[in-house]
């Protein structure tokens, strides 16, 4: 039989969630913008021990399309990596821990842990950057083109060395950073890099060329320094010996957004992010710079730290992930994983001392502002949160505003460090040594880290389990990893490989089934539909030019079948994808159920009476995206509010969907306080108790709820 599509529905979501795409097809497509962000929106527990699989003291070799975007960098660690002997690294005897005497600031908690620094050189509004330098603390203060230099001991309150350089040099740890011995600054004016000894006096410069894009990187030996050239001549190895150059392939457009971010492998491998030159949107690519190939590109961007051949990231890929490897400890990638998706925002990992630091604001219960932050000390070497601690962003007539910065590790006397940012700048210490500081948690909070085309068929199997069950519970199929199919009409689709990100997405999907009454997707199995088909998939690419570029979820009725495809790589819109999705199940069911009652599908005509006189819909994703029309809209702040966004002004349908979702969704219910959205929630819930058979129905469903 000839496939038949008969309808397509499509909703992007940039600010205000919006839409694009053809309405001649039988399908409803939900899309985002691709913005990267290192906020995390779901609950993340720690993962059961893992499963065993393949170790390998290298990475993958490239080969499998939508693979981890670690799995094809081979020299991250490479056969002729020399390890270091650092087997007594960070080893404590806890057991004779002594307390630290503290005389110097403000305790901000009561066992006397943390205290808000009296340090001498404090200024108001200024601002300043913490490294750990020489086991000591360095302050880094800015005053326009002017930077002063603090080498600071925190216990003794005292100025070991200062410095005071001149020149354009951003207070970043791009432009500023430590290596080995040496203190390294960038200066973009100039363009030379800067280094200062242990007693931040200047031992010399190196020189570009010529202008170079934001800040170049240099390898530690000083031999070599890599840079995207202000002329637009493309990515650049300059030899500091002879000063020759040679062309680096960067696979991206040549432009303003190009950054060279870092080295890894000991200089083997560099990581550049920029706009693609293949696929038009912002990507990071590594670079074998021997072979000058490039040895995978992933999307978006990543924060890369990296020391001799151990390397930390944070990337988000569907959940945020923080990945990191010290092959002396274990060969494998592992990943950090944290109870409170909140503190992936400041996570912080010292290769050096093996250890991650993050911080995490609570909320008070009685209003909506911070009330207290916990600090926590992570173990790389054996995944267990080590130290903890929290304390009052109240501390008397001070007001703490905004979260930790700058988490700073001083292994020289096991203390911590970090500064907030609030007319004077508050440094606070955090010590270690005290018992009260010790945690009883001997979880794990990593696990090894599974490539796509090698994946921990254990645990998904498990999930292929778990959605049967759920299935079954609810009166559809739910389909993930293998048995995801990758084309759809107008769209390709990659099957999602990571149990974490789909353990996640089949709790969200349950907590949204499990929402509706409890015959509600018997009914929409119909002879003309059959079951609900839900698909968990991943990294929605577009066939074709009249769909979204970055959808968030499709709903298809194709061939007698229905089903939605939900795009896990945009976990914090997933909930509210589902529930828009279901909106559009819901219309197909009224087109096959109305009739047989007396109705007419959604009785459009009488939808639109709910609308402002004269008005009409698009009619059209491609010109409600060129209009962009935002009158009658939330976004218009007028007191007639009859969309939510402007995307609703597309179809019917599309209205009919961004209603539902945020009827469903708690954090959408505010919308309903504008009396023309409440009579279009109530007319739409009126409608639907018509065609559904309720005799099962609560008297009040979810939609119905809504205050």
């Amino acid at each position: 039989m000839k496939k038949r599509i008969t309808r397509i529905c499509i909703l992007t979501v940039c600010i205000i969630p919006l839409a694009c795409g053809q309405q001649n097809l039988a399908a409803s497509v939900l899309a985002s913008t691709p913005a990267q962000s290192l906020q995390s929106h779901a609950h993340l527990p720690v993962l059961p021990s893992i499963l065993s699989g393949t170790d390998s003291a290298i990475l993958s070799l490239p080969s499998i399309k939508n693979s981890s975007p670690w799995s094809e960098l081979p020299g991250i660690i490479t056969p002729d990596t020399n390890t270091l002997d650092t087997s007594d690294t960070n080893t404590l005897d806890t057991s004779d821990t002594k307390e630290t005497e503290q005389e110097n600031g403000t305790p901000l908690n009561e066992s006397g842990s943390l205290s808000d620094l009296d340090y001498p050189f404090q200024k108001e509004y200024t601002d300043q950057i913490l490294l750990s330098f020489q086991g000591q603390l360095l302050v880094i203060q800015q005053d326009h083109n002017a930077l002063s230099l603090y080498l600071y001991d925190p216990l003794k309150n005292k100025i070991l060395h200062t410095a005071a350089i001149t020149g354009a040099i951003h207070l970043d740890k791009q432009n500023i950073a430590v290596s080995k011995k040496e203190l390294r600054l960038f200066d973009s004016d100039s363009q030379e890099f800067i280094y200062l000894n242990s007693r931040l006096k200047e031992t010399g410069r190196i020189s570009l060329l010529e202008p170079c894009i934001r800040t170049p990187l240099i390898t530690e030996d000083k031999k070599w320094i890599y840079y995207f050239a202000s002329d637009g001549s493309g990515l650049k190895e300059l030899s500091t010996a002879d000063q020759s150059l040679r062309p680096i392939k960067s696979g991206l457009v040549e432009n303003n957004f190009c950054t060279t971010l870092q080295l890894l492998s000991d200089g083997k491998i560099l990581a550049v992010n920029g706009t693609g030159s293949e696929q038009n949107s912002y990507v990071t690519n590594f670079i074998d710079i021997s072979a000058n190939e490039i040895l995978r590109t992933i999307p978006g961007s990543i924060q890369l730290t990296s020391q001799n051949d151990s390397f930390g990231a944070l990337y988000q890929d569907g959940l945020m992930e923080a990945l990191y490897q010290i092959p002396d400890s274990k060969p494998e990638i592992r990943e950090l994983v944290l109870d409170d998706p909140l503190g992936y925002g400041n996570l912080m990992f010292d290769l050096d001392n093996r250890l991650a630091l993050t911080s995490i604001q609570k909320l008070q219960e009685s209003t909506s502002d911070y009330g207290s932050c916990e600090l926590y000390y992570y173990d790389l070497d054996t995944g267990k949160n080590t130290y903890k601690t929290s304390f009052s962003l109240q501390s008397g007539s001070e007001q703490f505003v905004g979260s930790p910065q700058d988490l700073v590790y001083l292994p020289s006397i096991h203390m911590a460090v970090f500064q907030f940012k609030h007319n004077y700048s508050h440094i606070v210490l955090w010590d270690l040594n005290q018992k009260t500081e010790l945690t009883q948690d001997s979880a794990d909070y990593t696990t090894k880290y599974y490539f796509s085309d090698q994946p921990d068929m254990e645990g998904i199997q498990a999930l292929k389990d778990r959605a049967e069950i759920l299935g079954k519970q609810y009166g559809v199929n739910i389909f993930l990893a293998d048995d995801c199919k990758r084309e759809f009409p107008g769209y390709h689709v990659e099957p999602v490989y990571q149990t974490r990100l789909l353990k996640e997405s089949l709790s969200l999907l349950e907590k949204a089934l499990s929402s509706y009454p409890d015959d509600f997707f018997e009914q929409l199995n119909t002879t003309e539909t059959g079951k609900l088909g839900i698909y968990i998939a991943g990294n929605f690419s577009t066939v074709g030019n009249n769909n979204p570029d970055h959808a968030n979820g499709v709903y298809f009725y194709e061939d007698g079948s229905q089903y939605l495809v939900l795009n896990a790589s945009n976990f914090s819109s997933l909930e509210s994808t589902i529930y828009h999705e279901i909106s559009h199940a819901i219309d197909r069911y009224a087109k096959i159920a109305g009739p047989g009652k007396g109705l007419n599908d959604y009785e459009d005509d009488v939808f639109n009476q709910l609308n402002p006189s004269g008005f009409s819909y698009d009619y059209s994703y491609r010109t409600n995206e060129d209009k962009k029309d935002l009158d009658f809209t939330a976004a218009s702040q007028s007191g007639n509010i009859y969309f939510i966004d402007y995307y609703s002004k597309s179809f019917p349908s599309e209205d009919r969907a961004r209603i539902m979702e945020n009827a469903m969704h708690p954090q959408g219910i505010d919308y309903f306080q504008y009396p023309p959205l409440r009579k279009k929630l109530e007319y739409m819930s009126h409608f639907l108790r018509q065609i559904f058979d309720t005799g099962k129905w609560e008297l009040q469903t979810a939609w119905e709820k809504t205050p």
